[in-house]
């Protein structure tokens, strides 16, 4: 979560799983990446990754995962992910019905 003020201006959310063929493997994986309409453009998301990766590299330093993916949905797919520290690893296509 972070704060503009005293206002809630975005969260962050992930859940840790076992890797799907390495059970012994942990992985965090974020499943939202939110900041209220006011506070985009602003150094709200910013912060929110952050604070996101701090807690990520306490997790990993603490060998509680073994890695970290962050999950770029649209309207994510303009975001530079790498500017934080991540690499892209796959794409997920959907089939449209």
């Amino acid at each position: 979560m972070v704060v503009e003020g005293d206002e809630v201006a975005g969260m962050a959310i992930g859940l840790i799983n076992p890797n799907l063929w390495y059970p012994e493997l942990m992985y965090l994986h974020q499943i939202l990446l939110y900041v209220k309409p006011e506070y985009r453009n602003t150094r709200a998301a910013y912060n929110l990754l952050q604070a996101y990766n701090k807690e990520v590299d306490s997790l990993l330093e603490q060998k509680r995962i073994f890695s970290s993916t962050i999950t770029a949905a649209e309207p994510l797919h303009d975001i530079d992910f790498g500017k934080y520290g991540y690499v892209m690893a796959e794409k997920v296509w959907q089939l449209e019905q």
